[in-house]
């Protein structure tokens, strides 16, 4: 509850260059993540990764893509991203998806996960949650909150439809 109530003023990123189970980081501002928007670094593919891409490393189902993923993070091809702080207009982002009964109360944190791969127009919001996250019904509706509030639309998939697929 800590993140709802509190107005964050920073948002705070880390930018992930995965070293296989360990993590060679450094913090970016807010400002540099729309510096990477407008320009630079373009060619790579921004991909905002929850919580349960990590988990996939170590689970016999999903290991494969997730460590071929996390593989490409570690070469360069593409950018993890994961945010550690949010600010408000995340949060009412968030709360939008819960007005319009688009996701549960219960499932509050995969709403900030979605509402801020948004607002920091991710390439793609990559998870395993097919339930409430990767599931074609609710991205259209994620989506058409987004519109009606000024935001892009977002892509939103499973680790298996963003790996480079010779490589497996």
């Amino acid at each position: 509850m800590f993140f709802y109530n509190v107005k964050i003023r920073l948002l705070l990123v880390i930018y992930f260059n995965i070293f296989y189970y360990g993590y060679n980081h450094k913090f970016m501002r807010l400002s540099h993540i729309y510096k990477i928007n407008r320009g630079i670094e373009m060619s790579k593919l921004k991909i905002y990764i929850d919580t349960s891409v990590i988990g996939g490393c170590f689970d016999e189902e999903f290991a494969k893509w997730s460590n071929q993923l996390f593989e490409e993070f570690k070469t360069g091809g593409k950018l993890a991203v994961i945010v550690v702080i949010i600010d408000d207009s995340i949060i009412q982002l968030a709360e939008n998806y819960l007005k319009q009964k688009i996701i549960s109360e219960k499932c509050r944190e995969d709403a900030l996960h979605i509402a801020t791969a948004t607002i920091l127009k991710i390439d793609v919001l990559v998870s395993w949650n097919f339930k409430h996250i990767v599931n074609i019904n609710r991205i259209k509706r994620f989506n058409g909150v987004n519109l009606l509030n000024g935001y892009n639309t977002i892509e939103i998939r499973s680790p298996m439809e963003v790996i480079n697929n010779d490589e497996i």
